[in-house]
């Protein structure tokens, strides 16, 4: 990093405090790039209510907050697990520690494809870091292209030259200068518990009360969640689909439901049954309203009886893909959502069960048998239909009817009508009947 000259004052001047952050931060919804742009119409108040309702998000925050300060107009637009992505900058939390990058330095940010498809959930960053071009292979993904776009809005090449090298500063360098930028508060997660508890008075609670109490409101909060734990991404799925819902927002529902192909995690749901279709086996799950269709990501060998142990009313969590939706309208899909997963891992809520898991190596492997099967039936489709001949068909076949006149004949037997397929030539034709 080059060395500034940077003195408090700058740090007044440049550097975000906490009021103004969730100024940013609101106003950043309306940014076309966000993830969060679904919650435009949020009041400042409402906002923050629903950040501190999202454990994971709130985790990606507080790795923020720990490490380095923000800039005024700053404010997060993406996440996945280990990333956050703010307007100016990527972090990253690594085995090794916190990589911050500043969009101006990030170079390439990508995935893996085979024959144009996604083969894991591997992505690969590139980045310049004093003078030198520094890879980092991730076993993550952020999707939804917001990476890409943040870039291409830009907003960071409206920085000075001062800002742009604040973007790469900690909490560290600054102590290191005897600067104080203002620490921001940890954020804590909203839990249902943490909530009950802020109603009670404590002074007129003593231990004992205290231990019923908190034996009492584990056991509700285990019982009303039914002893699962749904993630916070399904959570925010099936908050927008009630918001669309409730409006009867059939276009937003179709990009939402019907054109959804997002990455999903340990989502949760209770067994319904199991259905036979003619492309293969579904389980049906459902969770507040929303039934899952769980396809196996490649067809199951041997898993079958496990797989059929499942019980009405078994409680399961399941990895995999969003396939879209299956009901054949709009309004159909929107009021009672029937969606579609390529499922890779199903296990019980406890996770000590495995129905089954499909790793990535098995799909790749299945991929190319697949693609050689295909080859292999397009090779024999052209081959002449003799037995025993690895020749190319071409035309010959044989016709009961007449298929015209040529020179006041009749045309029947073995002709040659076409230039593909069929047999090789008219002796073969012959032959092969």
């Amino acid at each position: 990093m080059a060395k500034i000259d940077l003195t408090q004052s700058d740090v007044n001047k440049y550097l975000a405090t906490i009021d103004e952050f969730w100024d940013t931060f609101h106003k950043g919804l309306k940014a076309p790039f966000s993830l969060w742009n679904e919650n435009k119409e949020d009041s400042k108040e409402s906002w923050i209510k629903r950040v501190g309702r999202t454990n994971e998000l709130v985790s990606l925050l507080n790795l923020i907050f720990k490490n380095t300060p923000l800039l005024k107009g700053e404010f997060p637009v993406g996440k996945s697990r280990f990333m956050i992505l703010t307007n100016y900058r990527l972090f990253i939390n690594m085995d090794t520690g916190l990589v911050i990058i500043p969009l101006k330095d990030l170079t390439f940010f990508g995935e893996d494809l085979f024959h144009g498809e996604r083969v894991d959930e591997t992505s690969t960053i590139e980045y310049k870091q004093n003078g030198e071009t520094l890879i980092i292979r991730l076993s993550t993904y952020m999707g939804g292209g917001y990476v890409e776009k943040t870039k291409r809005a830009g907003e960071y090449n409206d920085l000075d030259d001062l800002s742009q090298s604040l973007l790469s500063m900690t909490h560290y360098d600054y102590e290191k200068k005897n600067l104080n930028p203002q620490n921001f508060e940890l954020l804590k997660t909203n839990s249902p518990i943490s909530s009950l508890f802020s109603i009670i008075n404590v002074k007129k609670m003593n231990m004992k009360k205290w231990l019923y109490l908190g034996i009492g409101l584990f056991f509700l909060v285990y019982l009303f969640s039914g002893g699962a734990n749904v993630p916070d991404g399904q959570k925010m799925f099936i908050d927008k689909w009630q918001r669309l819902k409730d409006v009867n927002d059939t276009s937003g529902g179709k990009k939402h439901l019907k054109d959804n192909r997002s990455k999903i995690e340990k989502w949760y749901g209770k067994f319904v049954k199991h259905k036979s279709t003619i492309s293969g086996d579904i389980i049906l799950v459902k969770h507040d309203g929303i039934e899952y269709n769980l396809s196996p990501e490649i067809p199951l060998e041997g898993l079958d009886n496990n797989v059929k142990s499942i019980k009405e009313g078994d409680k399961v969590y399941f990895t995999g893909t969003l396939n879209g939706e299956r009901s054949l309208t709009n309004s159909g899909a929107l009021d009672e959502p029937e969606m579609l997963v390529k499922c890779t891992k199903l296990t019980n809520i406890d996770m000590n069960i495995v129905y089954f898991e499909i790793t990535q190596e098995e799909i790749n492997e299945f991929r190319l048998a697949e693609l050689e099967r295909k080859k292999e039936a397009e090779r024999r489709s052209r081959m002449c239909e003799l037995d025993g001949c690895n020749r190319d068909g071409n035309g010959w076949n044989y016709y009961a009817e007449s298929q015209g006149t040529f020179f006041g004949y009749e045309s029947i037997g073995c002709l040659k009508k076409y230039t593909t397929g069929g047999y090789c030539s008219k002796k073969h034709c012959a032959q092969g009947l």
